[in-house]
């Protein structure tokens, strides 16, 4: 007989002669002990000076003037409002002597290019102390109600006809997952680029796209159920897994360098989190006391790959660079470098219209997706299995003093963005640090 799962898915003493002979390598062996011992002491002392590491800050860069910007209405539109150019944020420099402040990046054929709109939208959720920034696509009650339904109803079905009669009833049920935004205008680029990576990493989470090096959750859940097939262990004819998924800064970064009126930011790592959830009779989701398994698996393998990802998804790599964006206008509102700089944001705060919005949909399409495993043993079984998927984006991000290292490095790279500046009222210059 078959039996058979089915996943439809949305670290003394010695002679004079002899201690003479010893002594130089005992005395090596306690020197080295002691310099061991000393560095070990320093670097617990001294964490920042430890752990700055062999960060380069080498190569060419391009610095932009935010005063100069701001007072730029000509010239090139385009150029202005893509920041030059500028397509992996790095740092900004305080100048007071200039009353400015200067954001320093790269141009990378490898990141998307950042926009003024970026800027602007971020800064005013920062300094206006609005809602948290993030989005979500929430499945509707209603559909969460009937989906539970309707598998409850035909958890043993067995003929090939009855398992496409019920998936199709899933996919016509399974309706559109509503679109929140929060922080930011919900036309904005920044918000289009949060809702178009967390649809398409839902779908890789489902199995309907593919990325190399990452099991799907889909996947996950089918091998779950064929090992426990074989293994004899009791299921149930149905069951309902619901998850949340949703990008967040890794817990304790971002990371920076500083140094006097620079802050260079150094690590940014973007990561996906989970969590289950229940559901009440109505269909209304709650926080389930117990994890899934398979999809803090699938999380985790995710996590570990967004690099990778992220060259291929054009949408995962601009996502990255938004939160390097807000991670670093994040200090700046934090160490009040307008005040110190004495840099006025009106501009930035109040007068720049968006160049790049469009309507956003009220909502996107459930995704559904399904796989059948078959396990031959000795007698029949049948599973229907249904994951739903929700989550989103939350830009929320916790920057401490313990995120921060001293590097005296940086204060050669502040006199190499001011002394390269071309004439004061210059917008944007390239300059090489060695």
């Amino acid at each position: 007989m078959i039996r058979e799962i089915k996943q439809t898915i949305s670290a003394g003493s010695g002679c004079n002669d002899k201690a003479h002979q010893l002594f130089p390598s005992l005395a090596t062996f306690f020197i080295l002990t002691f310099f061991s011992v000393l560095f070990c002491v320093m670097t617990w002392l001294c964490p920042s000076s430890a752990a700055a590491g062999p960060l380069s800050y080498k190569g060419q860069h391009i610095a932009v003037s935010m005063r100069a910007l701001a007072q730029r209405s000509s010239g090139s539109l385009s150029a202005r409002n893509s920041l030059y150019g500028v397509s992996k944020i790095e740092g900004f420099v305080v100048d007071g002597d200039n009353q400015d402040i200067i954001i320093i990046g790269q141009r990378s054929s490898r990141h998307p290019q950042y926009h003024l709109d970026d800027l602007a939208v971020n800064m005013r959720s920062i300094w206006d102390k609005t809602e948290a920034l993030y989005c979500s696509l929430d499945p509707r009650p209603q559909d969460v109600r009937n989906v539970m339904q309707i598998l409850s109803e035909n958890a043993n079905v067995a003929s090939p006809e009855d398992r496409r009669r019920v998936i199709q009833q899933v996919k016509e049920i399974w309706g559109s997952q509503t679109v929140r935004i929060g922080g930011i205008p919900r036309e904005s680029r920044h918000a289009h680029i949060m809702l178009d990576a967390d649809y398409h990493m839902k779908k890789v989470s489902l199995g309907l796209i593919k990325l190399a090096g990452i099991s799907s959750y889909l996947e996950r859940k089918a091998s779950q159920g064929e090992e426990y097939i074989r293994a004899g262990k009791d299921m149930s004819g149905s069951e309902i897994t619901i998850n949340r998924f949703w990008f967040h800064m890794k817990e304790g970064y971002p990371t920076f360098r500083e140094a006097g009126d620079i802050v260079w930011l150094e690590e940014s790592p973007v990561v996906l989190l989970t969590a289950k959830q229940n559901a009440t009779q109505t269909g209304e989701l709650f926080d389930a006391q117990e994890d899934d398994p398979q999809a803090v698996a699938f999380a985790e393998n995710f996590s570990n790959r967004f690099e990778q990802a992220a060259a291929q998804v054009p949408s995962y790599a601009s996502l990255k660079n938004l939160y390097r964006l807000r991670a670093l206008l994040q200090v700046m509102y934090n160490t009040r470098a307008d005040s110190n700089s004495g840099l006025d944001l009106g501009f930035y705060l109040n007068t720049y219209r968006y160049q790049m919005e469009r309507s956003m949909p009220d909502s996107f399409p459930g995704l559904v997706n399904h796989k059948e495993t078959y396990v031959d043993v000795s007698k029949g079984f049948k599973k229907w299995s249904f994951p739903m998927m929700y989550g989103g984006v939350n830009m929320e991000m916790d920057i401490t003093e313990e995120q921060f290292r001293a590097d005296a490095k940086l204060n050669k790279m502040r006199k190499a963005v001011i002394s390269a500046r071309p004439a004061l009222g210059s917008l944007s210059w390239v300059f090489r640090f060695r």
